[in-house]
Formats: C-alpha cells, structure tokens, sequence
C-alpha cells in the first residue's frame, strides 16, 4: 500500500468532495485523515490517501487532471510518521485580533523545539466588548526534555503585548 497527501483549493461549489472521492474510489483508493473548509469563498482541502501501490501512478494521474476542471491540485507522497513516543499537549489562545499573534507563537514554538501538529484559527466578536478576537487551537508535540509549563510560560510572556489567554492540557 501506497499512502499520498491530496491538497485541493477551488472557488467553492456544490459537489468538490464528491469529486474527490470518485477519483479516490475509482482507483480503488481509501480516504484518510482529512480537513477541508470554505475560506474566503474558496474550497481549501488535505487529504490522505491509501491505495495499492499498483494504482497510484494511475490515481496520481487522475487527480492532477483535475487542474485541467478549474481545481488547482497537487499530489504528494506521505513523508514519515511523527515520533509517537515524544508527549502532545493542546493549546487554546485567545487574543485580540492583531498581526503577528501566528509569528509569535510559532516563534515560540520552535525556539523550544516543539512541533505544531495541527493549528486552527479564527476571528470572532467578543461577547462583551464586542472588539475582534483572535482564537487558535493546536495540538504540539514537544521534546522529551520539555515540560509543558515551560512553553506555557514562554508563551503566556506573550501576552503581555498580545493579551492572549492560554489553556494547556496533556493527554
């Protein structure tokens, strides 16, 4: 078995995914792990895929032609799993809305040497002032070495500039 990372954006429309996946089961294909979303008026989605290595040449082919059909898409190979052995913690920010909120936490992140796994944001109303607030959850996996209070501290540093709130919890 063959695993292949499909990335799609499009201008959004009724029936992207079912698209996708008559590709991927004409190959005889396995959707994975997916994330998909409308983000500012354009389909934006990940996928990973498995199918049998004699497929995949055939798949891949397919897929791409889908650029030819006002989809820009690009086909990649898996790269190598995540060091399950290393913890994950999960953070919660909230901000107020201001460019480089991402920079700087990242920034922090990768000073420690932790690696977001996955991150969302987002911009919503606070319910009491009404003012734009920025919010992100991400799952970060850190090194062995690492306690989950350090990267809290480093981060919540932040805040002083950036008023971000953080909640970590570790699983």
């Amino acid at each position: 078995m063959k695993t292949i990372i499909l990335t799609v954006v499009s201008p959004d429309r009724p029936g992207l995914v079912q698209i996708l996946s008559d590709v991927i089961v004409s190959h005889e294909g396995s959707w994975g792990q997916s994330s998909m979303a409308n983000l500012a008026g354009q389909f934006a989605g990940i996928v990973t895929i498995t199918v049998d290595k004699a497929n995949a040449s055939a798949l891949r082919r397919d897929l791409e032609a889908l650029n030819n059909d006002g989809m820009m898409v690009t086909v990649s190979d898996a790269g190598s799993d995540i060091d399950t052995s290393l913890p994950v913690i999960w953070l919660e920010i909230t901000g107020h809305d201001q460019p480089g909120i991402v920079h700087q936490v990242s920034g922090v992140c990768s000073e420690l040497g932790a690696n977001l796994l996955s991150l969302e944001t987002g911009v919503v109303s606070g319910s009491m002032s009404a003012e734009t607030l920025f919010v992100a959850n991400a799952e970060v996996q850190i090194p062995q070495d690492l306690e989950a209070e350090t990267i809290q501290t480093a981060l919540e540093a932040l805040s002083d500039d950036l008023m971000v709130d953080i909640v970590m919890s570790e699983d």
